[in-house]
C-alpha cells in the first residue's frame, strides 16, 4: 500500500523496471493486482502506469504467488505526483477541493 503524503498529491506513477511473474491464462496463479486488474507473465515489463489514490488516500498493489513455478518477480519504482491545477483533490473526508496551485513535481523516488 502506498499512502498519500498529503492532499496535494492525486496520482502515483509506477515504473515497472522489470516484471517476470509466472504466466497463467487469466493470471489465476501468480499475479500482481493493480487498480482492480491482474497482471502476470511479462505484461508490465518496461511499462509506466499512473494510478489515482482511492478515497482513503491509498494505492494498493497486491502480489500473490502460488509457488508452482518461481520466476524473477518484479522491480518497481514509484513516485507521487501533484494534482494538476484545476483538478479536483479528494480530501480524506471525501469532499472534492480544487487545486489552484502552480504545477510542481515530486523529486523523491521511493524504492521497493
Amino acid at each position: 500500500t502506498i499512502g498519500r503524503r498529503h492532499s496535494g498529491y492525486c496520482h502515483v506513477e509506477l515504473d515497472f523496471v522489470d516484471f517476470n511473474v509466472e504466466y497463467s491464462p487469466g493470471c489465476i496463479g501468480s499475479y500482481v493486482q493493480l487498480d482492480g486488474h491482474r497482471f502476470c507473465g511479462t505484461a508490465l515489463r518496461g511499462q509506466r502506469k499512473n494510478v489515482t489514490f482511492d478515497s482513503l488516500g491509498n494505492v494498493h498493489i497486491v502480489y500473490k504467488t502460488d509457488t508452482v513455478r518461481m520466476d524473477r518477480g518484479f522491480h518497481l519504482l514509484f513516485r507521487q505526483l501533484v494534482c494538476p491545477p484545476g483538478e479536483p483533490v479528494r480530501s480524506p473526508g471525501g469532499s472534492d477541493l480544487v487545486n489552484d496551485r502552480l504545477p510542481s513535481s515530486c523529486s523523491k523516488i521511493y524504492y521497493e
